[in-house]
């Protein structure tokens, strides 16, 4: 390694090293990052390097590098603890409350939307799983059979799939924010889409556009490859063929999408 590459390495590690600690002591990283950093630049100038015009820009580069460490340490983090919280809830089958956990953790789920004033959760949670379901308004016991704002119903097994393995908590996470975007579209604040009903051909359109952002969100827990692969084919064997030419031009980005997924995780 060249003589630059030495001290980058050793600045880049001190930063990443020192912010990360600070970060998870309670700091804001911004301590730990330019003691990190310094400590790094400190060891070389013992050793008599001279770093002439580049120490500027190595010290810049190496705390921008730990930041970056630094929030990814306390996002880790974050995540551990909300995961821990939800699969709490699961094992004492509170299921409402574990929804309502990830919805509130991770703001862009619900995208400004309120339960009780923009959509309902459905007040019984049913035994069976596969998935979630929302309608775009539903008769509930408890409101006297008044037709409501769309309604979310929840599914005991889809939960514990995440308990027993068969899920990844990134999947939960990501078939709620599924539901989210099917809310945001009966509402008419999805994007350009307007409102639009599920009935015939906009249930296709529904669920392209639902499954897309499902798989295509860079912000929330992942699924695994094989998560990934199962819905980008489902959604291409399902929904896909039932879209008419209009919605497959305008949805093509998405349908193209797909298909790079299940290119990139099929067995070769």
């Amino acid at each position: 390694m060249s003589q630059a590459g030495r001290i980058a390495a050793t600045t880049l590690g001190g930063a990443i090293i020192g912010g990360a600690v600070d970060l998870i002591s309670g700091g804001d990283g911004s301590t730990g990052l330019m003691v990190g950093a310094g400590l790094g630049f400190g060891s070389n100038f013992a050793g008599g390097i001279n770093l002439g015009g580049n120490a500027t820009s190595l010290a810049s580069l190496g705390v921008n590098v730990g930041r970056f460490a630094g929030r990814q340490a306390l996002q880790n983090q974050e995540q551990s603890t909300i995961e821990k919280q939800v699969r709490e809830q699961i094992s004492s089958k509170d299921y409402h409350s574990a929804y309502r956990s990830i919805v509130s953790h991770y703001p862009e789920i619900n995208a400004g939307l309120s339960e009780n004033k923009d959509y309902y959760l459905y007040k019984k949670v049913s035994p069976g799983g596969g998935g979630f379901t929302t309608f775009p308004s539903f008769r509930n016991e408890d409101r006297n059979g008044v037709p409501l704002l769309p309604t979310t119903l929840l599914f005991e097994a889809t939960f514990n799939k995440v308990i027993n393995g068969d899920h990844s908590f990134g999947l939960l996470v990501r078939m709620i924010y599924h539901e989210m975007v099917h809310i945001q579209l009966f509402l008419g604040k999805f994007e350009s889409y307007g409102p639009l009903s599920s009935v015939g051909q906009n249930f296709n359109v529904h669920e392209t556009i639902a499954h897309y952002q499902m798989l295509n969100n860079s912000t929330l827990p992942s699924m695994t490859k094989a998560e990934q692969l199962r819905y980008a084919r489902g959604v291409k064997k399902n929904f896909v063929p039932g879209l008419n030419s209009w919605w497959k031009n305008r949805l093509k980005f998405m349908i193209d999408f797909f298909d790079k997924v299940i290119s990139k995780f099929s067995s070769k």
